[in-house]
């Protein structure tokens, strides 16, 4: 059941049952005036997490880990969570050297599952 949803749909299912989940309608404006398009902003504690959501037929490399780092630093939310199928194990070595929480498909199943 669960293995049909499409990435975006997984991740708001999981994320809204837990945490406050919005999807932004336009991009956010971060300090340096660059906007930058979420999928989704998540507020948990009173912290804001960025999400990006890459449904890719592709692996997912360093160069989205350090977009979406940069992209919540100029936003000021507390971090990142990136979304996807599969990503280069340097991106996933990467994203945890910046604190870039790095979830694939497999992994967000896992969790949806266990939540029940």
């Amino acid at each position: 059941m669960y293995e049909d949803m499409s990435l975006e749909e997984l991740t708001r299912a999981y994320f809204s049952r837990k945490y406050k989940y919005e999807e932004p309608e336009e991009p956010i404006r971060g300090r340096s005036g660059q906007k930058w398009k979420f999928n989704a902003i998540i507020q948990y504690n009173g912290d804001r997490y960025g999400v990006f959501i890459r449904d890719w037929n592709r692996s997912i490399g360093v160069n989205q880990i350090r977009q979406l780092e940069k992209a919540c630093r100029d936003t000021k939310c507390a971090g990142g969570i990136i979304i996807g199928d599969i990503f280069s194990s340097q991106a996933e070595i990467f994203g945890e050297t910046l604190g870039i929480q790095v979830v694939n498909r497999t992994k967000l199943l896992s969790k949806f599952r266990n939540s029940f």
